[in-house]
């Protein structure tokens, strides 16, 4: 498997992770309506469960190293995080590297956020949330409105989160032969395809302050 996710392009590797939303979508299109969001400069989505229990709203930051991962794939995990938690998930679809490499995701990430409080939601009613690249982009987008001095959201869950890019953890050589798919060489290529200064703590959060956050799950 190591080998074949590392001789992938990168546009092969976007196709596989659509068709994983679709999937995903597919499974839970009983259990929820999407709506498609316009005029945010990005692309964005609204998944509302039918079983709707809980106020509030997550914000939903997908994984794909900055690299991958289009509103198709944030849809379908929306569509599992909402009909599993019963609340409504705005789905970012941030803009991509290399083509758009750093800050795009992030000011994504911040208007998706402006969006909501736009839209009526209280920063005590948003949890952001999001896997790999995503789960650091919630640590990057509470450093960011921090610096703004904006209200923070009222906590995150981050699965997995990618907060170092500069992918120098021991764990990278005494666990290389027992991960399952990531390679540190991939991830290095993302890193460059994102940024040219990987140790900006708004490109990895590892490397800032990391006090005053709201409640975490990491």
């Amino acid at each position: 498997m190591k080998s074949f996710a590392a001789s992938r392009p990168l546009d092969v590797t976007r196709r596989a992770q659509d068709r994983l939303g679709a999937v995903l979508a597919r499974e839970r299109r009983k259990e929820v309506k999407i709506e498609d969001i316009q005029g945010l400069g990005f692309d964005a989505a609204m998944v509302r469960p039918n079983d709707e229990r809980k106020d509030g709203v997550l914000l939903y930051l997908h994984g794909g190293g900055y690299t991958c991962g289009s509103i198709e794939y944030a849809k379908g995990f929306a569509s599992v995080l909402a009909a599993e938690c019963g609340v409504c998930v705005l789905a970012a679809g941030y803009r991509l590297a290399p083509e758009h490499p750093f800050p795009a995701a992030l000011e994504d990430a911040l208007g998706a956020d402006r969006y909501l409080l736009r839209s009526g939601s209280l920063a005590s009613q948003i949890m952001l949330a999001g896997e790999s690249a995503g789960g650091g982009l919630c640590c990057c987008l509470l450093m960011r409105l921090r610096e703004m001095h904006l209200p923070l959201p009222s906590g995150f869950i981050a699965i997995s989160p990618w907060v170092d890019l500069t992918n120098s953890s021991e764990s990278y050589e005494t666990n290389a032969a027992i991960d399952p798919s990531i390679m540190k060489e991939t991830l290095d290529y993302y890193s460059e395809c994102y940024t040219n200064d990987p140790t900006n703590s708004l490109v990895s959060p590892i490397f800032g302050d990391l006090s005053s956050f709201p409640p975490s799950l990491i």
